[in-house]
Parts: structure tokens; sequence; C-alpha cells
């Protein structure tokens, strides 16, 4: 009796072990990790599978079984979803190589208009960096999956032709700006929180990959007394 009681204390601890590793699902399926990357390493990104979920963590990891789609959210906001890899970055959610030179980029096309969507999910994720300094990665606060957006944020918001104007579009869209707002009235920062210009956080992503393109985006700055600059 006495070994077949430690017999089952072993298998008990053998299973608890790995469990807590995470060798496998409760499907008896292989659970792999991966690493999401924007601007730096996301923590506190909300990752949701057929068999796992939770958040990123300080090294941007999450759970995924080979073969299954991972959708990512910050509280109700899907940035969205793509198959499961050791390696996932914001121009992977919408389907496209990170363009290295203007050519890769033409206005007003299919490929602009992901291009477009990588960069508004990029400032997206680079505004709720609770340090505002993405260059040491992206921190999003656990209290920001608190706060629910009530107008759904569409990060396929596109502008017009004029390039200063273009990857603004979604910066300046009210849902976006409605979702800050709850989150400083939340205060999912401990200070203050300014929106992240879009050709910085454009600038910030490249340079987080480890990147260095050939595009150049013209961007405009407007201070409190209406002068400007532009870079």
């Amino acid at each position: 009796m006495r070994t077949k009681f430690l017999s089952l204390i072993a298998g008990l601890l053998f299973a608890s072990i790995l469990s807590a590793c995470g060798g496998s699902s409760s499907s008896g399926q292989s659970v792999s990790t991966g690493v999401y990357k924007d601007a730096g390493i996301v923590s506190g990104l909300q990752y949701k599978t057929a068999t796992q979920s939770g958040v990123t963590d300080k090294d941007g990891t999450f759970r995924y079984v080979p073969g299954e789609t991972v959708t990512f959210s910050v509280s109700n906001v899907v940035i969205g979803q793509v198959a499961g890899a050791g390696t996932i970055t914001t121009f992977d959610l919408v389907g496209i190589t990170p363009p290295t030179s203007s050519s890769g980029i033409p206005l007003n096309n299919p490929a602009s208009k992901k291009f477009q969507e990588a960069a508004n999910i990029s400032l997206f994720l680079q505004t709720l960096d609770d340090d505002s300094n993405p260059t040491n990665g992206i921190n999003i606060p656990s209290a920001a999956n608190n706060v629910v957006a009530n107008t759904p944020i569409n990060f396929k918001t596109y502008a017009d032709i004029f390039a200063i104007r273009l990857y603004n579009g979604f910066r300046d869209s009210p849902q976006f700006k409605v979702f800050i707002g709850s989150c400083r009235t939340a205060k999912v920062w401990s200070g203050g929180k300014v929106i992240a210009q879009s050709g910085i956080a454009l600038n910030n992503l490249y340079k987080g990959l480890g990147i260095t393109p050939t595009v150049y985006l013209q961007s405009k700055s407007t201070n409190s007394d209406n002068s400007y600059f532009t870079y």
C-alpha cells in the first residue's frame, strides 16, 4: 500500500510539473510559445486561441497550439489575428512584409492600405505604453484591459492622398480619441498621456523590428498655440 501511495504522489507531482511548464493543452496537444513584437516587446496584450488565453508577459510571450489562430486585443478592441508562430509582428497581423522602400507602398492601393493599417495598430499600442517610451518595450497597463470601447475602433481608417494627412486619419479619429480619454479617466496611467505622433510611431516600429527602410513620411505636429513643425 505504501508503495502504491508513493507512486500516486510521484505521478501527481510529475503532472503538476508538466502543467506548470505548459507542455501540453487539455487535449494533449503540444503547446508552443511565441513573442509579439512592435516597436519593442509588447507585454500586457491579451491573446486567445481555441485552447489558450491570457496576456503576454514581460517578455512578450503568448501560448498557442501549432495550427491555431491567435487573436490579440486590448479589452474589447481586437487589433488582429494571425496563425500562431514563434514571432509575430504588427505587420504579420495585416498580412504584409514590411516595405523597405517607397515603391512598396504606393498611394491608394491595397498594399498602401495594409501598410496604413499596420501603422494605425502600432500607433494604438505605442500610445498605450505605460512610460511612452516604446524603445524599452511596450507595456500595456492591466487597467487598460478593463476599459471598454463603446464605439468600435477601426484600424482600417484611411485618409486622403495627401501624405501629410494620410497617416493621421486614425490618429484623429473620434473613436480612438474617446478610448484614450476613457483610459485617462480610469487612471490607466499614473501621469498624463499624449497620443503618439504617426510618423514617430512608424519610425519606432521599424527601429524596433531592426529594419532600416528608405521610406520617408512627412508629418506635422501642431502646438497648443497653433504653431507647428514638420518632420
